[in-house]
């Protein structure tokens, strides 16, 4: 018998897999990328990889699993941690999950890559992908829900529109990020006028 794996061990090495898999991704794509150059950037064995993986497709779920994961962390994290009690706290608070959305691109350049080039590979990744735009609005909706409770925004508006419209403006300013990479000065500017826009319909009336 062989020794026992060492759990530790075996969380380490698919977490290795998965940060070098997010990598190669991110520089060539998913089509373009090579089993191969995984292990070389995880520093493991091409054999290892097939103790964690069965393939490479299964290794972009896992890429994507982990993406999914931050955003969504990012968002219940600002909903979790900002009060809400009027419209200058509900400014606050889209503009630190816009921002965060932001910075969290920024830090992770090759999500950007991932997200917007091989989310549409093949309808399971699609369906994957749509699955975590509605775990996004969802969390979004609860935040426009209470503000509606609390009369922080108007009382007629519709919370699922408004998620929809908080969780569209940001990644479309992503998809144009890989046209076209904005300064940082144009980038605040551009949450600027998208916290002005929502305000202007969202905001309760005198």
């Amino acid at each position: 018998m062989g020794r026992p794996v060492d759990p530790e061990l075996a969380v380490r090495r698919r977490a290795a897999l998965v940060a070098a898999a997010y990598q190669v991704f991110g520089e060539v794509g998913y089509h373009a990328a090579g089993i191969t150059e995984i292990t070389k950037r995880a520093g493991l064995g091409r054999g290892t990889f097939y103790i964690y993986f069965e393939s490479k497709r299964a290794m972009l779920d896992a890429v994507f699993d982990d993406v999914f994961a931050r955003l969504l962390d990012t968002a219940v994290d600002v909903v979790g941690s900002t009060p809400m009690t009027s419209w200058a706290d509900a400014e606050r608070r889209l503009r630190a999950i816009t921002e965060r959305m932001f910075a969290l691109f920024d830090e992770n350049p090759g999500m950007t890559t991932i997200f917007a080039r091989d989310g549409l590979i093949d309808q399971e990744i699609t369906a994957r992908v749509f699955g975590m735009l509605s775990a996004l609005e969802l969390s979004m909706v609860s935040t426009f829900e209470e503000a509606v409770r609390t009369g922080v925004v108007h009382r007629d508006i519709d919370p699922e529109f408004a998620a929809i419209a908080m969780v569209g403006l940001p990644l479309g300013v992503l998809q144009h990020e890989l046209r076209e990479p904005m300064s940082a000065v144009r980038r605040t500017a551009l949450v600027d006028f998208m916290i002005d826009t929502l305000g202007a319909s969202l905001r309760p009336t005198r």
